[in-house]
């Protein structure tokens, strides 16, 4: 996924290699679409990195927040992860 690329090589010229990042897991329910996504908070802002639709309505289960998280955790393994996420 090229943008997954360009998001290390911005990640990568904000911050140093072991430093401390803030992830969010947030998710948003439109009408007929349920959008799952990760992002990284920068100046108290949370900035999508990563993100898919739900199949369904309502909360993400464990096995959806998971998946999500795994190529996102990939990508930054060389930081110090905090992620957050409500309920």
């Amino acid at each position: 996924m090229l943008w997954l690329t360009i998001i290390q090589q911005i990640i990568g010229r904000k911050y140093q290699k072991g430093e401390r990042i803030y992830l969010v897991l947030d998710r948003t329910q439109g009408q007929d679409k349920n959008l799952f996504m990760v992002g990284i908070v920068i100046v108290k802002r949370a900035i999508p990195i990563y993100w898919q639709f739900l199949d369904k309505r309502g909360a993400s289960n464990l096995a959806e927040q998971q998946a999500i998280l795994l190529p996102v955790l990939k990508l930054l393994k060389n930081y110090e992860m905090v992620v957050l996420g409500d309920r």
